[in-house]
């Protein structure tokens, strides 16, 4: 990626400033290329179904993890209140 701008990388995606630093993002979590070659892979050469099923659940948390990191990067800080009440959406929904 030496050729390429800092912002971009070789399969094209942005990255952002948490992602080049420090990331936040638990470790079960993928990053999404990893996510989307596994799924790839599995639907390619085959695989069981709980396999390909939690691959679709990783590829899912990787992009929402994705749109979490760059969403915050750009934002002003949301605060407590309202960091809590996003937390208990993505609760609900596990």
């Amino acid at each position: 990626c030496a050729s390429l701008p800092a912002r971009w990388t070789s399969h094209g995606a942005i990255v952002t400033k948490s992602q080049t630093a420090e990331s936040t993002r638990p470790a079960v979590i993928p990053s999404q290329p990893n996510a989307n070659a596994r799924l790839a892979r599995l639907g390619r050469y085959g695989g069981s179904e709980a396999e390909k099923t939690e691959a679709r659940q990783d590829f899912a948390a990787a992009r929402i993890a994705t749109f979490i990191e760059r969403t915050l990067a750009a934002a002003p800080p949301i605060g407590d209140e309202r960091a809590e009440a996003l937390a208990a959406m993505l609760r609900d929904h596990s």
